[in-house]
């Protein structure tokens, strides 16, 4: 059965709200300055924190990707709008599978390069190698194009300012 968009773009929401909320209050990877000034950072980077937990939450699923309310998504119930983010997404999937899992260290790693995508911020990553950086780069990179088309789309635009501001207020 399709989801349709209107309940997709809800819950990439609401994952995005998560993803933005963990970083600021729990992480301190962004500042209230960085939320009340709207860094462009931001607008790319909390949503493609948001795909990289759906991605990693579905790794066990070999076609489809799990959402934050438990609904699986794939191929055959996508909606025709988000084929091609939802193929960029299982290309993505794909890759984390031929790589070793991450650690805790690797997933913060992560989160920040995805985070940062786009801004000049320093990322913590003295206990990784070379290698292994250009590992989870080459891995996650696709996470980035997404989250780049994502802000193309018209409801993205109407919306996440919206997202931002209830992460600047959450408690």
């Amino acid at each position: 059965m399709l989801i349709p968009e209107r309940e997709i773009w809800g819950v990439f929401f609401e994952q995005t709200l998560i993803a933005g909320v963990r970083a600021y209050r729990t992480q301190g990877f962004i500042t209230s300055d960085d939320l009340e000034m709207q860094e462009a950072f931001l607008f790319i980077g909390i949503p493609a924190v948001a795909l990289m937990e759906t991605v990693t939450r579905s790794l066990r699923d070999p076609e489809g990707l799990i959402f934050v309310d438990g609904r699986r998504v794939t191929l055959s119930t996508c909606v025709e709008g988000f084929k091609p983010m939802f193929e960029l997404l299982i290309e993505t999937k794909t890759r984390l599978s031929s790589i070793p899992p991450l650690s805790v260290d690797e997933n913060l790693w992560v989160q920040q390069f995805l985070l940062y995508a786009g801004a000049d911020r320093p990322i913590n990553s003295d206990a990784m190698s070379e290698a292994r950086k250009d590992e989870l780069r080459n891995a996650f990179s696709y996470l980035v194009s997404v989250s780049t088309q994502l802000t193309q789309e018209n409801c993205y635009k109407a919306n996440f300012v919206k997202v931002l501001e209830r992460i600047l207020v959450s408690q």
